[in-house]
């Protein structure tokens, strides 16, 4: 599993610091991108995933990280949109 640290490289290595508006992320897996994008951009960060045990993981790490910006759901985008 890539580390929160790893993740936050890639999103600086991707130049993501000036992340605007309402991301959405399709397969949220642990939220090891969730966090680190949750804690540079003042939007909501839309996190979804069709396995449950991921949006209880990720629900977690955000709770634990005090990160009020993010909506973690379980969703099968391709068949529920």
């Amino acid at each position: 599993m890539l580390g929160q640290r790893a993740a936050a490289s890639v999103l600086e290595s991707l130049d993501c610091s000036s992340i605007r508006g309402d991301p959405v992320e399709f397969g949220c897996g642990y939220g090891t991108f969730t966090i680190p994008v949750a804690q540079r951009i003042s939007g909501t960060v839309y996190a979804l995933d069709i396995d449950p045990q991921m949006v209880t993981a990720t629900a977690a790490r955000v709770t634990q990280g005090g990160l009020p910006n993010v909506f973690v759901e379980q969703r099968d985008f391709v068949a529920d949109g």
